[in-house]
């Protein structure tokens, strides 16, 4: 199975540690959250393997992943009026991604609770997974990135 490393900070320790976490992706039923790191939650242990074309509702959107030297923001648009942003530890690497696609299981669902989204690259493309209570509800996906150095996760809210 493919699989991609996540790093972030230890901000309880004396000085900040490299954390490396690898996640792996496996089914739905398999994703679970344990632990925190720094007040925020742990990276899911497991992340289910979805996109776009997975969900029963598809839009095009953009994501804008800002990235400053610990903190990254994600800031996601939809072409039907829905945003969003959240924050992230240390994500290696920024991107403008104008064309994509999102595909989300309902509004209602997603707007239902902070989201826990993961950011993982592939040859050329960007996949943004977002997960409410360990069950993907959400994925965002954009290609022609050249890129192949991201990777991160982080809470997410839907306004």
């Amino acid at each position: 199975m493919p699989e991609f490393e996540v790093r972030s900070f230890d901000f309880n320790a004396s000085r900040p540690v490299m954390i490396d976490w690898v996640i792996t992706n496996v089914s739905q039923e398999d994703c679970e959250c344990e632990g925190s790191i720094g007040g925020q939650p742990a990276p899911p242990a497991e992340v289910p393997k979805v996109g776009p074309e997975d969900f029963p509702n598809v839009v095009t959107a953009s994501a804008n992943i800002l990235a400053g030297d610990l903190i990254t923001r994600l800031v996601v648009k939809t072409t039907d009026g829905h945003s969003g942003g959240g924050w992230s530890l240390n994500v290696r690497g920024a991107l403008d991604l104008t064309k994509g696609m999102l595909g989300y299981s309902s509004w209602d669902e997603l707007e239902s609770d902070t989201n826990t989204y993961v950011i993982a690259d592939g040859d050329d493309t960007v996949t943004i997974t977002f997960l409410v209570h360990g069950s993907p509800k959400a994925a965002f996906s954009s290609g022609g990135t050249g890129k192949s150095v991201l990777a991160g996760y982080g809470q997410f809210a839907w306004e």
